[in-house]
């Protein structure tokens, strides 16, 4: 049996260490494919938006090429998510 220690840091959080570390770098590496299916299914997704629907969501076809350019792994949510919320923003103003 691994033994595993939780500790109390200066700001009172809980660091782990031990197996339970592992075990959550072991899933995430795991996950990793999974992740990147969802982004690519996503993608593909906004990829066959017509110009008016993205609009509707606040995004522009120049957003979804942006998206494309993410890293392998990084998901472009919350670049989007940003670009949608701050478009919402100036037509407030305008």
């Amino acid at each position: 049996m691994v033994a595993s220690i939780t500790t109390r840091g200066c700001a009172g959080s809980i660091r782990e260490t031990g197996a339970r570390r592992a075990l959550r770098m072991v899933m995430a590496v795991i996950a990793w494919p999974v992740r990147t299916w969802q982004v690519r299914q996503d993608y593909a997704l906004l990829a066959g938006m017509s110009e008016h629907e993205l609009r509707d969501i606040g995004l522009s076809r120049q957003d979804v090429i942006d998206a494309s350019a993410c890293r392998a792994g990084e998901d472009p949510t919350l670049m989007l998510a940003k670009r949608a919320e701050e478009r919402r923003r100036w037509s407030r103003r305008h």
